[in-house]
């Protein structure tokens, strides 16, 4: 299963975080659509040295169902990036959230 997120491929969208590896990589959390599950709104993007660690802390799945509210069942998907630098990461980050500013 894959989503394109701008232009770049992500493995996903997961219901969960079990498939997802602690590596380096660019993460996005979504929420699905209740009904048809179909469409996909981003609720968050970012990258981090251990995706699956940054994804199940607490604080940030508090904050990412808050946001979900009204909108879906949150998921998440993963753009590994080990060859990548954090840097380089995050210019990924900043042109997926370009990509879907001011959509909802």
């Amino acid at each position: 299963m894959a989503i394109k997120l701008g232009k770049y491929d992500f493995e996903g969208p997961y219901q969960s975080t079990r498939q997802i590896f602690d590596k380096p990589g660019v993460f996005a959390v979504l929420a699905t659509e209740p009904v048809a599950q179909a469409k996909f709104y981003l609720i968050d993007v970012g990258e981090a040295e251990k995706s699956r660690t940054i994804m199940e802390s607490p604080d940030n799945l508090v904050k990412w169902t808050k946001a979900a509210h009204g909108l879906g069942k949150l998921a998440v998907a993963i753009h590994y990036s080990s060859d990548r630098t954090q840097a380089e990461r995050a210019k990924i980050v900043e042109e997926v959230r370009k990509a879907f500013e001011g959509k909802r």
